[in-house]
């Protein structure tokens, strides 16, 4: 009997380190998947993040070759504001011409300032690009309210 209970307890003992061994490799296996998992989860995002890069930086590129566009515009027809203005001062009174010349040459060096700023702008992401773009809209909208303010002085 002795032995029946020996053979019993040895068999138990090999039942249970056989499935303690098979546990601690699925263990390991489970572990070995799940750092597999974050790598390319990792990868993957490192992926979309350098695509949504090239997304943003395209973005930025389109918006900015439209800002830029929009704002030569502004820029030639204050020029052109101005111009029409100077030749109606023209054909007018020494006074009158006197009073608004200085004005006139103020307008324009700001127009021509405002030039020089959109041509150094050198492209830049992120904050930079909008604190740019919303001084420079302010100024412009501020130059276009000074040569619209003119025309309505001269009337």
């Amino acid at each position: 009997m002795k032995a029946n209970q020996l053979f019993t307890l040895a068999l138990a003992g090999l039942l249970s380190a056989g499935t303690l061994v098979s546990c601690r490799d699925a263990g390991r296996d489970g572990v070995r998947s799940e750092n597999e998992r974050l790598r390319d989860a990792d990868q993957n995002t490192d992926t979309a993040i350098t695509r949504q890069g090239v997304r943003d930086h395209t973005n930025v590129d389109t918006e900015w070759e439209e800002f830029r566009t929009t704002s030569e515009q502004k820029l030639k027809e204050n020029e052109s504001r101005l111009d029409n203005f100077r030749e109606k001062m023209e054909k007018s009174d020494e006074k009158l011409r006197n009073k608004y010349n200085k004005t006139v040459t103020t307008l324009e060096e700001r127009n021509k300032e405002m030039r020089k700023k959109l041509d150094e702008y050198k492209k830049e992401g992120g904050m930079k690009w909008e604190e740019f773009k919303e001084e420079f809209n302010r100024d412009m909208d501020e130059l276009g309210k000074a040569i619209q303010d003119l025309f309505k002085d001269n009337k």
